[in-house]
């Protein structure tokens, strides 16, 4: 059975992320994307059992954060006995088809902590989620924390739940984006 720390070593492999580690001072965002997309692969449905609270950045693991601070070597060179299943493929797939969020941190940590807050309360609103961003999140601007909730909302529903209008949605965002 794999670790934990393989398994996001295999995530970040097949996402083609390759974060330095050992610098603490040097690659803050290979660190920030290494929570981030650990933090979305459980959120989505891997089986990882990190837990993840609300930080200055968004979700944040401090055990995640030890484990990749004890394996810097193995996280940096991306050595990982894991095989990902075809569910995990799937849910790389789905992170990886998300427009932007690795192109963007401040994107990325607003659709992170969008999706963290939905967890927290699942009946709240776009408009509740985007009150509580700007509380939580006051410097991201508000094109980020829009297009962050509209995001979270394609990453956390299912195709088949997908109605047309929030394909819509989806599809006129992602035009913004490029």
């Amino acid at each position: 059975m794999s670790s934990n720390i393989d398994k996001v070593i295999a995530c970040l492999m097949y996402l083609g992320i390759s974060p330095k580690i050992k610098d603490k001072d040097k690659d803050y965002r290979g660190r920030f994307f290494t929570q981030k997309t650990a933090f979305l692969a459980k959120a989505l449905g891997m089986n990882l059992t990190y837990c993840f609270t609300p930080y200055v950045s968004g979700p944040y693991s401090h055990d995640l954060a030890c484990d990749y601070y004890a394996n810097a070597d193995k996280v940096e060179s991306l050595n990982s006995d894991h095989k990902l299943s075809n569910q995990e493929i799937e849910i790389l797939d789905k992170i990886k088809n998300c427009s932007g969020i690795y192109e963007s941190m401040t994107l990325m940590e607003a659709t992170t902590t969008t999706i963290y807050l939905k967890q927290q309360t699942p009946e709240s609103s776009d408009d509740d989620l985007f009150v509580e961003l700007k509380h939580l999140k006051p410097y991201l601007s508000d094109s980020d924390k829009l297009i962050g909730i509209t995001k979270s909302k394609g990453l956390l529903f299912k195709p088949e739940y997908l109605t047309d209008e929030i394909k819509k949605e989806l599809a006129a965002w992602d035009s913004i984006d490029n």
